[in-house]
């Protein structure tokens, strides 16, 4: 067998080497991120049940109530609370406790959305 055909061999072996280790490297990261996600997908959809479930039970327990009650609430979370990043912004008819979103109506509550 002659050096150029020995080389011609050498390198198409080479060349599929490459690429089969490539398409298994490829395959790998292919199936990992699809898991990744997967798993970040149900995270995320837990993490929004319960912040919806929580939004439920502050919208019944909160409703009606005057905005001056509403704000002294919250006023009195951000004093016990004092090296968390917890702000009050007031707006017309709504009150953003970082952000959540106060919404009154003549003065009253009538709804909490994040």
């Amino acid at each position: 067998m002659s050096l150029y055909k020995k080389i011609s061999m050498i390198l198409a072996l080479l060349i599929f080497t490459t690429a089969l280790l490539s398409s298994i490297i490829f395959a790998y990261l292919w199936i990992d991120r699809s898991i990744s996600l997967s798993y970040m997908e149900a995270s995320f959809i837990t993490s929004n049940n319960e912040n919806q479930s929580l939004l439920i039970i502050l919208n019944d327990e909160l409703k009606d109530k005057s905005t001056q009650e509403i704000i002294k609430k919250l006023e009195t979370i951000i004093t016990k609370h004092p090296n968390k990043n917890l702000f009050i912004k007031n707006q017309d008819d709504h009150v953003w406790f970082g952000d959540i979103k106060f919404e009154f109506k003549e003065g009253r509550l009538k709804k909490i959305s994040g």
